[in-house]
Order: structure tokens, then C-alpha cells, then sequence
């Protein structure tokens, strides 16, 4: 990986991140990976590229269903599937507020599917 292509991935990352880097969640990642808080704020401002194994396991501390954070970087874990709402959250063509709109009509089909 180039120069280049390193900062555009770290960028990313940040990116990816960011949404999920409130302060209660920076404790719980630090805490679950044994980083101090600094660490996840540098990951989530896009200074230091993360390999996949790392996104997984922020995924796995913050209790993410659906690769929500991998699916933005482009990868996902073998095996799994991305759910319906997790393929919302990572489509950055739709606003948030479109993003809602399907959210809360997916959650109503599904809830009138199951009774």
C-alpha cells in the first residue's frame, strides 16, 4: 500500500469510526482492546490505519450486529451477512433522514411479518 492509498485508508477508518466514538464508547473499546482512550481517539480522527482484526473487535466490544463499521471500510467476516439495517447505515447516498425513514418502515414490515 502506497503512501497515498495508507492516508486515504486511515481517512476512512476515521471515518468509519466516528459515528461510534462517543465518549462512553471510547472507554468501552479502549477497555476491550487494553488501549488507553488516546488510542481510540487517534483511530477515530483517521491518524493510524486499523487492520480488519482490530474493526472486528471494536465491533465485538460495542455490540455491533451487522459489520455496521467493516461494511463502510469495504470488507466483512466470512460467514456473516450484513442486515437490512446495518445495509442502511453504511449507504451514504441516502441522508440521515432517509435513512430513518427506511429503518422505521423496514422495522414495521418486519414487526407486521411476525405476528
Amino acid at each position: 500500500m502506497g503512501r497515498s492509498d495508507e492516508s486515504e485508508y486511515r481517512r476512512r477508518v476515521g471515518e468509519a469510526l466516528r459515528p461510534y466514538a462517543t465518549a462512553e464508547n471510547r472507554k468501552i473499546i479502549a477497555a476491550a482492546l487494553g488501549v488507553d482512550i488516546g488510542a481510540v481517539s487517534q483511530w477515530a480522527s483517521g491518524q493510524i490505519a486499523l487492520r480488519p482484526s482490530r474493526i472486528f473487535a471494536i465491533e465485538d466490544a460495542l455490540e455491533l450486529r451487522g459489520n455496521e463499521i467493516s461494511a463502510r471500510l469495504g470488507f466483512m467476516r466470512t460467514g456473516t451477512a450484513l442486515s437490512v439495517e446495518a445495509a442502511i447505515n453504511v449507504d451514504d447516498a441516502l441522508s440521515e433522514r432517509d435513512r430513518e425513514t427506511l429503518r422505521r418502515l423496514y422495522r414495521d414490515m418486519r414487526d407486521a411479518a411476525r405476528q
